[in-house]
C-alpha cells in the first residue's frame, strides 16, 4: 500500500486493519466448518474419533490464528491518531 500525501503512518497502518479483520472472520468461518464437520464424523469408531480429534485441534488453532489476527487488527486501529510531530 502507497501511503497518501499527508497520511501518517500510523492513519495507513489504521486504514490497513481491515486486512487482519478478514483474516480473523475467514479463519473463524473455516474453523466452524471444521467443527461442524467433526461432529458430523462423529466419535463412534477408533477412525472417526481419529479424524474428529484431528478436526477439533485444527479448529482451535485456526481460532489461535484468528485471535492473534483481531489483536493486531484492534492495535493497527489504535494508531490512528499516532505519527510524527
Amino acid at each position: 500500500m502507497r501511503q497518501d500525501e499527508g497520511e501518517t503512518c500510523g492513519q495507513e497502518l489504521a486504514a490497513s486493519a481491515v486486512v487482519p479483520e478478514k483474516v480473523a472472520a475467514l479463519f473463524n468461518h473455516v474453523a466452524a466448518n471444521l467443527r461442524g464437520h467433526a461432529a458430523w464424523v462423529g466419535i463412534d469408531s477408533v477412525n472417526a474419533n481419529r479424524e474428529h480429534e484431528a478436526m477439533m485441534g485444527v479448529a482451535l488453532a485456526y481460532e489461535a490464528i484468528a485471535v492473534d489476527a483481531q489483536r493486531a487488527a484492534t492495535l493497527m486501529r489504535t494508531m490512528a491518531g499516532a505519527g510524527p510531530e
